[in-house]
């Protein structure tokens, strides 16, 4: 068998020297630097091909990897065997033990300050509301108040929009990034300065991005090896490397390693690593980097007592995380009541929501905070002023809040001040300030309840 598939190869396609994922015919490992198996991504992946039918290599240029989990049809874009590269090669896995794979996170719903981005179910990524950086990715700066296809972009898994930007991970790990660059935050460039990016741009000598985030004026990724890399602003120390000199490419962060996820504020950065802990960066006036003090730190610096942590996210100047008994906490500025403790007084170190129970997932916006709930219910609290707590009023609220009418969601995403939420059928509804059409209904009137939004 392990001769039978190269002589097939030889027989059915021409080597290509384009090359990605390889085949030991001698152990009958197959080692792929990236495929996409439904909805997810993954990277790094390995695997023991036991017993196999090779069905075709079709040629050509490499298409993308993929696995259909229905039929255990696995397409290659391209594959080395014994020396030559085959490109578009279907395989049938009869037989197989996946030895390992990192997957990419999945964020298919992103608001920035006053944009909004969304990866379709082809993987084409659409973005609408504020454009005057290019956010939108249409090679404009006219605001659009409907969903706007990023034209010529596909493959798109993971986004991450900050303040005026927009980066977008690919399903083989690479990142490309858009809209204002003013701080260097599309990590795209080193001596020549490039204010403004209206079509995605790729992040060079960046790869194996499993994580995204990004702040107000900068980016931060997580790579396969739990390692972490920063670009942009750094006048807070919101990079992490000890330095507050601005970086226009992306900068390894010292002293960082597991890490699973991570979440951007304004000025801000926060990492989750593999413990259940997190470790916090950048300016910490109001006590966001949760250290009981509020001396900017720039460098990681544990959030003493915090454990036991799923998830975490950060708004302008606050952030809370999910533990794994469905509680949040949060912990930094709360003069809107964005921690959702009942008060308005800032919070040094994390501090429970209180009444909050079954937390499956929590996002931080400007000045307000939502969580969704295992029922597939959310709840916001916080700023309420352009209605982006979605309850029909423009109250501030101290307690979480349940958003009404609002069912079967599996995300929520928190802008400057509106809120966006996905649907299980993959519908998405969003609402608040509207001025500049990023609740994306066509119009520029503030929604005060969840408004779906067209594709």
């Amino acid at each position: 068998m392990k001769l039978v598939f190269s002589a097939m190869l030889a027989l059915l396609g021409a080597a290509n020297v384009y090359s990605a994922s390889s085949f030991d015919a001698s152990t009958n490992r197959l080692s792929m630097s990236s495929v996409t198996v439904g909805d997810a991504s993954y990277l790094d992946v390995s695997a023991t091909i036991n017993a196999y039918t090779l069905l075709g290599v079709d040629g050509g240029a490499p298409g993308a990897d993929t696995f259909n989990l229905g039929n255990n049809l696995l397409t290659m874009g391209s594959v080395v065997v014994q020396g030559a590269t085959y490109t578009n090669v279907r395989v049938q896995l009869d037989s197989f033990a996946l030895l390992s794979a990192t997957p990419i996170s999945q964020r298919s719903l992103s608001l920035g300050r006053d944009h909004s981005c969304f990866v379709k179910s082809d993987r084409s990524v659409a973005c609408w509301g504020y454009n005057k950086y290019g956010q939108i990715g249409d090679n404009t700066i006219v605001n659009k108040p409907i969903p706007t296809t990023v034209p010529g972009f596909d493959n798109a898994t993971t986004l991450a929009t900050g303040g005026y930007h927009t980066c977008a991970i690919k399903t083989n790990g690479t990142v490309a990034c858009w809209g204002d660059n003013r701080q260097g935050q599309l990590g795209n460039n080193g001596s020549v300065i490039v204010f403004i990016e209206r079509v995605p741009t790729v992040v060079p000598n960046l790869s194996k991005v499993t994580a995204l985030v990004a702040g107000l004026f900068h980016t931060c990724a997580v790579k396969t090896d739990g390692m972490v890399a920063c670009w942009g602003s750094n006048v807070f120390g919101q990079i992490g490397d000890n330095t507050v000199v601005n970086r226009r490419v992306p900068t390894v962060v010292p002293g960082l390693s597991n890490v699973a996820t991570m979440a951007a504020g304004d000025r801000h950065t926060c990492a989750l690593k593999t413990d259940g802990t997190v470790a916090c960066w950048g300016t910490n006036a109001n006590g966001q980097l949760g250290d009981n003090t509020v001396v900017d730190k720039p460098f990681p610096t544990v959030v003493p007592g915090l454990a036991n942590v799923t998830a975490i996210t950060a708004g302008g100047n606050h952030t809370c995380a999910l533990r794994t008994d469905g509680a949040v906490t949060c912990w930094g500025l709360n003069a809107s009541g964005q921690l959702g403790d009942n008060t308005l007084v800032i919070k040094l170190i994390p501090t429970t929501v209180p009444g909050l129970t079954g937390g499956v997932a929590v996002q931080a916006g400007l000045f307000h905070t939502c969580a969704v709930k295992t029922d597939g219910t959310v709840a916001c609290w916080g700023d309420n002023n352009q209605g982006q707590l979605g309850d029909n009023t423009a109250v501030t609220k101290l307690i979480p809040t349940s958003v009404p009418g609002l069912s079967n969601v599996t995300a929520v995403s928190t802008g400057g001040f509106h809120t966006c939420a996905l649907k299980t059928d993959g519908a998405v509804a969003c609402w608040g300030y509207n001025g500049d059409g990023q609740v994306g209904d066509g119009t520029l009137a503030n929604k005060y309840v969840r408004t779906p939004v067209g594709f």
